[in-house]
């Protein structure tokens, strides 16, 4: 099963869609008792780790437009401004954002950071711009 993945000419994607497919059909084979064992969950797919979004980018005239529409008069109104701020200049995941608490900001002394956990606990830490 794994030469027959290695010789597919597809993304790791693809491979991985395949590969579970193949899982399935194995289950339902053994489910109804025309096969004894299923030869596909000992195998072990490529790891995909996408390092790039799909999401395009907001432009700086809309991130403008968007920040002025938010009401800053009121808490509420600033709360929404502090956290679509920190999603548009930062790029974090909604999910980071959310999680993010004051002890997650911080001073280094010459400038503030503000440390996101992301997917599968992985960490990462954003300087915060001066200028904003």
């Amino acid at each position: 099963m794994r030469r027959y993945l290695d010789g597919l000419d597809f993304a790791v994607a693809t491979k991985k869609l395949q590969l579970s497919a193949l899982r399935h059909f194995f289950d339902t084979l053994v489910s109804r008792h025309v096969i004894v064992l299923n030869p596909a969950p000992s195998v072990r797919a490529e790891r995909l780790q996408v390092m790039e979004g799909k999401t395009p980018e907001i432009t700086v005239k809309q991130a403008r437009k968007l920040m002025a529409s938010i009401d800053a008069t009121n808490l509420v109104g600033l709360r929404d401004r502090a956290i679509i701020g920190i999603l548009i200049y930062t790029a974090a995941r909604v999910g980071a954002v959310a999680g993010l608490r004051q002890r997650n900001f911080y001073d280094l002394g010459d400038q503030h950071c503000l440390r996101f956990t992301e997917k599968g606990g992985k960490s990462r830490e954003i300087p915060n711009r001066p200028d904003i």
